[in-house]
């Protein structure tokens, strides 16, 4: 989620961010003056993401133990592939998605925590998402404005030397 959103300056919202180990998937949206529907855009790239987006990911994976009620023992089965992002009067939600080792059998298991939001709807109440998990999806979308914006992990083109 940009900075970007003060005034009539345009405000990207990502509302999916994936990485299945080769490629990243990014769709966000970005808004138009006088308040007109959001512009849609899908980005999919084989470029490898910053160890940092990889490490925001993964931060996740305690947070989803937590949502789906795992004993934290099975953290180290659970691998992060991203989450799907909603906005809804200015209150965000989440879904994180991941797969998770199982011992009987040789196809993961694919996760979709329950849809939650940041703080509840209205005077509702509610299940929400907790205050470390907000934050590291917030972190995940720095990171992913950051793929947006052409970081990504490159191999040097000279090696260890450089060329004088």
């Amino acid at each position: 989620m940009s900075a970007r959103g003060r005034g009539s300056v345009p405000l990207t919202r990502f509302t999916k961010i994936k990485f299945d180990g080769a490629k990243v998937r990014l769709e966000y949206q970005v808004t138009r003056p006088g308040g007109a529907d959001p512009d849609e855009y899908a980005l999919q790239c084989a470029d490898l993401p910053l160890a940092d987006f990889r490490t925001a990911l993964r931060a996740l994976v305690d947070d989803i133990c937590l949502i789906c009620e795992f004993p934290s023992s099975e953290a180290p089965k659970v691998k992060v592939l991203g989450c799907s992002l909603t906005y809804k009067d200015g209150v965000l939600g989440a879904v994180l998605t991941a797969t998770k080792d199982l011992m009987a059998c040789p196809a993961p298991l694919i996760l979709n925590t329950p849809h939650l939001p940041e703080k509840p709807y209205g005077e509702s109440g509610g299940a929400v998402l907790p205050v470390n998990t907000v934050r590291r999806v917030r972190a995940l979308c720095v990171e992913a404005e950051r793929y947006l914006n052409g970081e990504r992990e490159q191999g040097s083109l000279f090696g260890a030397e450089a060329v004088h």
